[in-house]
């Protein structure tokens, strides 16, 4: 019996999710006062079979695993599908919102200020609705690749001193050169029948934080935000651009973006424009498109083993949590600005501290979930969880058996920072080494396990790939 060719549609949406309130931003302490640039969500569905599967990105800093779990549900309860068939993930731009679920509770448990919880339930039902605008919007396309360097957004923020030490690019060290880095942007096109864009995936290893972000009261979603700006310019206003954050761990823009003036909108934009001018230069270089006959998307989870230095036992957590809650009420009323200043950052790093003990389980090791999507043999999209620095990506990259390959991170937070080998005996007690003495949570031997998991996951083909959690159209 002759069965009808397998075919790959999509369908697209983007929705606003800007606040239309006062949010407590990236640390869910301070508050965010002013909306100066529109947020989005971008979905894109994707089916060869009855049943979707569901990619979106946010423009926020990012999900914890509980609360991204709960919001891909929803997701999926109104399309009727599997959870496993919805990726979620921010653009890790930190000029916006953070979703922390604890820190939420405890703020309202503690009458620490603003709630974000409207907003939560505002941002879960706007993802459904352009999940569900995606899914009525599928129709053939084809998919096509490009890849390309550019200059001038991303540098190594770790500077080794000639004394040894470490120290973070800033201040006088903004102009150091600019470091190990990826300099490509890879893109993939999804393209109608007409050869039009309906969405993009770029990928692209640097932080968004052109705008400082850490302390900012603004929401904006930062480069990337102008990079869709400059793409739906020159492409069309319904093209949908889901930014994924490569392997970004140790760069950033500070070079380019050196906020010795304050926050400048203008350098953002110019870094956004960079971006976006090399995904068009992209598209226009494709020549040909791919018709992919079958896709798959995996999830699998593993463990590895948590670094008992840097992550607190839960019950000292709680602890020093509540001395610094402490502190904070105290410093409120107080007349000195800087008291509070530190009083507030002591309350966030306190409050983080106890998510990430909560992260750890019973034997001391901390889950990190992994998904891989395949589009035929050409293209492997690799979702991983925390933040990776960039010597990982370019392995990856490097060892993948797929003729177009993209490593998006921090699809959730934890596990924060994940070192390459090399960073360990490079930068551990050396300084102000962040991401490997500040922002670690996994030790130096599971970070390598971690990196080779994801290695074999770019590099191994379906011919030899194991079990799948979640497949979908004909292998």
């Amino acid at each position: 019996m002759n069965r009808d060719p397998i075919v790959l549609k999509a369908g697209c949406a983007k929705i606003e999710i800007s606040p239309d309130q006062p949010l407590r931003g990236r640390h869910d302490v301070l508050i965010v006062v002013e909306p100066e640039k529109p947020i989005f969500a971008h979905a894109l569905a994707l089916q060869t079979d009855s049943r979707p599967l569901l990619l979106i990105s946010c423009d926020l800093v990012g999900f914890f695993a509980e609360f991204a779990g709960e919001l891909e549900a929803r997701v999926a309860a109104a399309l009727g599908i599997p959870a496993q068939r919805v990726v979620l993930w921010g653009t890790h731009s930190h000029s916006c919102p953070c979703t922390n679920r604890q820190v939420e509770a405890f703020g309202r448990r503690e009458n620490l200020g603003t709630s974000n919880q409207s907003w939560y339930e505002t941002l879960a039902a706007r993802l459904c609705d352009a999940a569900t605008q995606a899914v009525s919007r599928l129709e053939p396309v084809t998919i096509a690749g490009g890849r390309g360097a550019v200059d001038g957004i991303a540098s190594n923020r770790i500077i080794q001193m000639p004394d040894g030490s470490v120290r973070m690019r800033g201040g006088e060290l903004c102009e150091a050169p600019d470091g190990a880095i990826d300099p490509d942007v890879r893109s993939l096109f999804f393209r109608r029948r007409d050869g039009t864009a309906m969405a993009i995936l770029m990928n692209y290893a640097s932080h968004p934080t052109s705008l400082d972000g850490g302390y900012t009261y603004h929401v904006n979603p930062d480069y990337p935000g102008y990079a869709v700006d400059r793409i739906a310019a020159e492409l069309g206003e319904d093209v949908c651009c889901l930014f994924g954050m490569g392997a970004a761990g140790n760069i950033n823009c500070r070079k380019y973006a050196t906020l010795t003036n304050g926050r400048n909108l203008d350098e953002a934009a110019c870094l956004g424009g960079i971006l976006g001018d090399e995904v068009v230069r992209q598209f226009h270089a494709v020549t040909t498109g791919l018709d992919i006959d079958d896709m798959e998307l995996t999830v699998d989870h593993a463990t590895f083993p948590g670094d008992d230095k840097l992550v607190p036992k839960l019950d000292s957590a709680v602890v020093e949590l509540d001395a610094a809650t402490a502190a904070y009420r105290k410093a409120m009323s107080a007349t000195a600005g800087d008291e509070l200043s530190t009083a507030t950052q002591s309350l966030f790093k306190a409050m983080w501290q106890v998510s990430h003990a909560q992260a750890v389980d019973g034997d001391g090791r901390i889950p990190v979930a992994l998904r891989r999507l395949r589009l035929g043999d050409e293209v492997c999209v690799l979702f991983a969880a925390g933040e990776y620095f960039v010597e990982i990506g370019k392995e990856i990259f490097a060892r993948s058996d797929f003729p177009l390959t993209y490593f998006v991170t921090a699809v959730h937070l934890d596990p924060l920072y994940v070192p390459d080998h090399t960073s360990f005996a490079t930068l551990i007690g050396r300084g102000d080494a962040y991401g490997v003495d500040r922002m670690r949570r996994i030790n130096r031997l599971g970070c390598t396990e971690l990196a080779d998991w994801l290695v074999a996951a770019a590099s191994a083909n379906r011919l030899t790939q194991q079990k799948t959690t979640e497949p979908t159209g004909v292998a």
